[in-house]
């Protein structure tokens, strides 16, 4: 009776203790696979280059010195500035429906619990007129780039599109400052500053889904070399929590394997 009683309870506390231990782990950095956004300039439609990559959001550098994609025979003017273009940023906003209020997503590799967003704003050092202002964050089980690349408008994306794909809002409504120097004379930070954001909810996913609002405000004696913000950006992404945790599926798998086994042994006792 007693040997039946403890097969029964190590049946029921495997599982638990196994769902419990991430949160039971110290944070580190998740690993990220991919990255990609959509809304990057050059335009695909309208040069056929993408200097301003989404993968620069996740290269490491955090400088914001030159990659290795800069066409400096199409924009003879990029040359001239030492920071040049290790970041991603959006096409240009026009207004109206074509808002360029794009959002980026990032593939972690594994199923992961995301505690806390790290976020290098945009420098655009020689332009000053692309930056992230305020932002939402939404997590999901699988891959968005069908859904998000499927809108009508991919430039200007609403929170009403991104809350009708069903993923989950893990961090609402915060805000970047501005890192825009003030004017192409001044000296980039090196390193920039690491902003954290800590999520509001903690779940497990694979994607992390970044919907920017808007592009902030130019700080005090910031003026644009284009006359105003003309976009978002973001100069590298980090994300901070456990990975490869367990899928719920595993977990229950194994709790149906360990009752099965009690079975058994309760049958081999008679």
């Amino acid at each position: 009776m007693k040997t039946e009683f403890r097969a029964r309870l190590i049946s029921a506390i495997i599982p638990l203790c196994l769902l419990a231990m991430p949160f039971g782990l110290a944070a580190m950095s998740i690993t990220i696979a991919d990255a990609d956004a959509s809304s990057t300039f050059p335009s695909p439609d309208v040069r056929p280059l993408a200097d301003f990559d989404a993968d620069n959001m996740i290269d490491g550098n955090l400088t914001g010195q030159a990659n290795d994609t800069l066409d400096t025979v199409q924009y003879p003017a990029l040359a001239e500035c030492p920071c040049l273009n290790s970041y991603w940023i959006a096409t240009n906003s026009n207004g109206g429906a074509d808002a360029a209020t794009p959002v980026v997503w990032f593939d972690l590799a594994s199923l992961s619990r995301v505690d806390e967003i790290v976020l290098y704003n945009a420098t655009n050092h020689r332009f000053r007129d692309r930056q992230t202002g305020t932002f939402r964050v939404w997590a999901s089980l699988f891959d968005p780039s069908a859904l998000i690349n499927g809108l009508a408008d991919t430039e200007g994306i609403t929170t009403a599109d991104v809350a009708g794909f069903g993923f989950d809002l893990i961090l609402n409504n915060v805000a970047l400052t501005s890192e825009l120097p003030v004017s192409n004379a001044s000296p980039l930070p090196n390193p920039m500053s690491a902003q954290s954001f800590a999520v509001d909810t903690q779940v497990n996913a694979r994607f992390v889904i970044i919907q920017i609002l808007d592009f902030g405000v130019n700080p005090a004696g910031t003026t644009p070399q284009n006359g105003g913000l003309l976009g978002a950006g973001l100069t590298e992404v980090q994300f901070n929590g456990i990975e490869n945790v367990p899928e719920p599926g595993t977990v229950a798998l194994l709790g149906l394997g360990l009752v099965a086994f009690g079975c058994i042994r309760k049958r081999s006792a008679r």
